[in-house]
């Protein structure tokens, strides 16, 4: 009787004074996110651009696998969550849904939507979904970027988040893919430059890289672009400290980033924000995470 009083109300919205208040907190909580306007953000990639784990970094969660060969085998659709819940998933070609607690056996290959409480610092708890698209230059299967090219042509996503290897900038599939992005979408394009954590100081200039990325962006016809310095392995890392979920072997890479960057070189912010605070020490603010997290917010 008491599973039918929940189930009435959830439904019709009976009013019963027995149902406990959680549920009803649950559900105002739920009504009221619903009522939000939904922000999708395309992300799009070359193979080994670190998409997969810019995507855990910006979920919060262990999701998907960060090999270095390509991953993603269609579009998946990465909806935020309201509350603090598992994960509710729809596996590709079915019409079930299924309900998980754990995080570590799903990935964007599997399933075709998941829902999943973003934990990251200032998309938690937003309505976004994330629309994880295979890599565009995957030698294997040519098919993968055909379907990339499609999502960005059709202009289902209010925003693109178009994420390059900071390591091997300038490269020509580089320059194709920014090519077909600029031209085939007018909405907002955030150009996010990974792997910064992998420059040295004595050999590379951060400043000089995205001042050329800047200027090869421009020649494509974006005026003012938006380029945000990152390296999303060392955020996901700081993240997975904070929920305690960091292995062995994760544990000591975390506290090798740590030492790089106490040093200023890394406080990748101030390459492209004038107020950056030269003076913290959060690790997840140094590798520009949460202005990309505020950046994805405002956009």
């Amino acid at each position: 009787k008491q599973m039918w009083r929940v189930y009435e109300y959830f439904k019709d919205k009976k009013p019963c004074d027995r149902i406990p208040k959680e549920l009803l907190e649950h559900k105002y909580i739920n009504d009221s996110f619903a009522e939000n306007k939904l922000k999708r953000v395309l992300i799009v990639a070359n193979v080994s651009a670190g998409k997969s784990t810019l995507i855990n970094a910006l979920i919060g969660h262990k999701l998907n696998k960060t090999a270095t060969n390509a991953c993603t085998k269609d579009l998946c659709y990465i909806y935020g969550k309201p509350q603090k819940d598992g994960l509710t998933i729809k596996l590709r070609d079915t019409d079930k849904y299924i309900y998980d607690e754990s995080f570590g056996q799903w990935s964007s290959n599997e399933c075709e939507q998941i829902g999943v409480y973003f934990a990251s610092n200032h998309l938690k708890g937003k309505k976004i979904c994330f629309i994880d698209t295979p890599g565009f230059n995957d030698a294997q299967n040519q098919e993968r970027g055909i379907i990339t090219e499609k999502a960005i042509k059709d202009n289902k996503y209010e925003a693109v988040l178009y994420i390059a290897n900071g390591a091997y900038m300038g490269r020509e599939d580089e320059q194709h893919l920014l090519e077909v992005i600029i031209k085939n979408t007018k909405k907002p394009i955030v150009f996010v430059m990974n792997y910064l954590d992998k420059y040295k100081p004595k050999d590379d200039s951060i400043s000089d890289s995205i001042a050329r990325y800047r200027s090869d962006i421009v020649k494509l016809g974006i005026k003012d672009p938006i380029i945000i310095p990152i390296s999303a392995r060392v955020a996901f890392l700081a993240e997975m400290e904070k929920q305690n979920l960091l292995d062995e072997e994760e544990c000591l890479e975390l506290e090798q980033n740590k030492k790089k960057f106490s040093k200023e070189f890394f406080n990748l912010p101030k390459y492209v924000q004038a107020n950056s605070n030269s003076l913290t020490n959060d690790l997840i603010y140094l590798t520009g995470m949460l202005l990309l997290d505020k950046t994805i917010d405002e956009i």
